[in-house]
């Protein structure tokens, strides 16, 4: 039986400014060290396609991001053991507008042809047997749900497997790259959609690799009549932040064995890490709380007045655009925005 193999890593926000809680003297090392190990277990298994499900960088553009990152991830990448595809998450974009993503960091690198941006419609074949068909949808606040709906309903990635596959005269699956949470059932999570995990059910997607809920939340395998599917959410590649999820959560790589027959393996691998105690600044813990706290009941304030979008960032944008707000909304707005410009975020 032929075999492709794909390894995969997301929300690695990569910066070069240390996030306030870790203590680590040289963060760009830290993160250099991290992309090492997930190069060294993607040559040795002789990766055939590298995948990020979004978030490559922390910030867009501003003062949280420099040209020496990008040129660190450009020195990084030449050396990449297999060709790169990826999609823009939300930290990627300014104001979640695909179109910004070329005067910006990730624009950087999918210029120097260094990554490959899968967004739906476009896609990459790689692989000879079996071929696997890479795309994806970028981060959008309303989740991925009327894509999902629309490829149903189309059957577009059903009849694309099908023509791939009498062309070549191979099995073709797909690897889906989505950014955006995930759940047993639809719903909502810090004021933001959740995608129930059988929404797949019928796309003609085998495989979802996600991003975006910095937590590892595991491998989940779906049956249906029509076979196995799998949404993988590996987690965040680096612990920014002392939340509980982050303190005990070991940094994860997505191993991709897909076999000919169907018989896929996948797994998630342990990136090499420190200890909790060694790279956490604990004297922010409260102080870390607190934010999350403010920083959700903005968002679930501003859900129930409607604003626009459900994310902060979406929200910034166009708050000062709106006629009527309450005064919580603006009381809130300015203490993120102080916060924020203090480098407190």
């Amino acid at each position: 039986m032929g075999h492709t193999f794909v390894t995969g890593i997301a929300d690695s926000h990569w910066s070069n400014r240390r996030p306030a809680s870790r203590t680590d003297e040289d963060w760009i090392g830290t993160q250099s060290r991290k992309l090492d190990e997930f190069f060294r277990i993607s040559k040795e298994l002789q990766a055939q396609a590298l995948v990020h499900s979004g978030d490559l960088f922390n910030q867009p553009k501003g003062q949280l991001i420099d040209r020496s990152v990008d040129q660190w991830l450009m020195e990084k990448f030449r050396k990449a053991p297999a060709p790169w595809y990826t999609i823009p998450g939300n930290h990627d974009m300014f104001g979640h507008k695909v179109d910004s993503l070329k005067s910006h960091p990730y624009g950087c690198l999918e210029k120097a042809g260094l990554i490959t941006s899968v967004m739906w419609p476009n896609y990459a074949l790689i692989g000879s047997d079996p071929v696997i068909l890479i795309t994806g949808r970028e981060f959008n606040a309303d989740g991925p749900v009327s894509w999902l709906e629309s490829l149903r309903d189309e059957e577009t990635l059903i009849d694309w497997k099908k023509d791939i596959s009498r062309e070549c005269g191979v099995p073709v699956f797909v690897l889906a790259l989505c950014h955006g949470f995930w759940g047993p059932e639809n719903g909502w999570q810090f004021g933001e959609i959740v995608t129930s995990y059988s929404e797949i059910c019928g796309t003609g997607i085998d495989v979802v690799l996600t991003g975006h809920d910095h937590a590892c939340k595991g491998i989940q395998q779906l049956e249906n009549e029509d076979g196995y599917q799998w949404v993988i959410e590996p987690g965040a590649l680096l612990r920014g932040t002392i939340a509980e999820k982050d303190i005990g959560r070991e940094p994860k790589m997505v191993v991709l064995d897909f076999e000919s027959s169907g018989h896929h393996e996948f797994n998630l691998v342990t990136i090499a890490h420190d200890a909790p105690e060694y790279v956490f600044n604990f004297d922010n813990q409260k102080k870390e709380k607190k934010r999350q706290e403010v920083e959700h009941m903005f968002i679930e304030e501003c859900r129930r007045l409607q604003t626009k979008g459900t994310t902060i960032e979406v929200i910034l944008n166009t708050i000062e655009s709106d006629q009527t707000v309450s005064s919580r909304v603006a009381s809130l707005t300015r203490e993120y925005l102080v916060r924020a410009e203090d480098g407190d975020l």
